[in-house]
């Protein structure tokens, strides 16, 4: 046990030195159990999240992430508003033209967009503000580039 408390001591102290992360106004929730990190809580940006996920993983002994930060809105909005959202800007990217785009709401799965040729599937759902990606891409970056999206 002693060891699990100095882990998150570092993992904490490691987020302290990131001001960017902003620990005194959006405080991370952070528990430990063997190698395992959970890091749960609201950021206030993209950047922020990626720099205290990058900063907890670096910790030795930290051999596992699950993520659980949430970042602030920008402006308050319904699961309907943010499913509109996210059709139109998942339609938008030309990187996922040759996608299976689906959205599930209310336990309904609907297909967004079917096309011929399938490069890869995008599937979301959004539940108490909360986005859900589900699918198979071809690579890092169309990950990376769907989860900045949502």
């Amino acid at each position: 046990m002693p060891e699990n408390t100095e882990i998150l001591n570092t993992v904490r102290a490691a987020l302290m030195s990131e001001p960017s992360v902003g620990l005194a106004t959006h405080p991370i929730e952070l528990h430990y159990d063997e190698g395992t990190l959970t890091l749960e809580g609201e950021v206030a940006s993209v950047a922020a999240k990626k720099l205290a996920l990058e900063a907890a993983a670096a910790v030795p002994g930290v051999t596992g992430i699950v993520d659980r930060v949430r970042v602030a809105p920008a402006q308050p909005m319904g699961d309907g508003a943010i499913r509109d959202e996210l059709r139109r800007a998942f339609l938008q990217e030309p990187a996922f033209a040759g996608f299976a785009i689906r959205e599930t709401a209310k336990g309904r799965t609907e297909s967004v967009s079917e096309p011929p040729r399938r490069d890869g599937t995008i599937e979301y759902e959004v539940a108490d503000g909360i986005v859900t990606l589900n699918g198979q891409v071809p690579g890092i970056g169309h990950k990376r580039l769907a989860g900045v999206l949502a």
